[in-house]
């Protein structure tokens, strides 16, 4: 997708593991992410961002990325509007009641550090 962004989380080691893995994003500001391990990929369309990776767990160092996949609000609009439930024909007028001048622009991606924890 276009509006992606990757982040690389690093390695995991399986040496010290005693039960599940799980990454957590908790405060991803998404439309949708995904995780990617050892080439598995793990989809997330909503929240909660979260994902048992354990099966795609080698022994050894093991690779992950996160991809966020933004939308395309901050793009298309509106751009004049708080946000609502739904966007019609309204939200687009600068004749609409609640049109405001200065843009309405929404936070995209990691707003904070991905969690990887063991589960027992």
């Amino acid at each position: 997708m276009s509006d992606a962004r990757c982040c690389s989380v690093g390695s995991i080691g399986t040496a010290s593991r005693r039960g599940r893995v799980r990454i957590n994003l908790p405060e991803a500001a998404c439309t949708g992410a995904a995780i990617h391990v050892n080439g598995k990929t793990y989809v997330l369309p909503w929240a909660p961002f979260s994902a048992d990776i354990t099966d795609a767990l080698v022994e050894g160092a093991n690779t992950v990325r996160v991809e966020v996949i933004g939308g395309r609000k901050n793009m298309l609009g509106p751009l004049h509007t708080p946000r609502q439930t739904w966007t019609g024909p309204d939200q687009f007028s600068p004749n609409a009641k609640d049109w405001i001048f200065e843009y309405q622009l929404y936070d995209h991606g990691l707003m904070s550090p991905v969690v990887v924890e063991t589960v027992r």
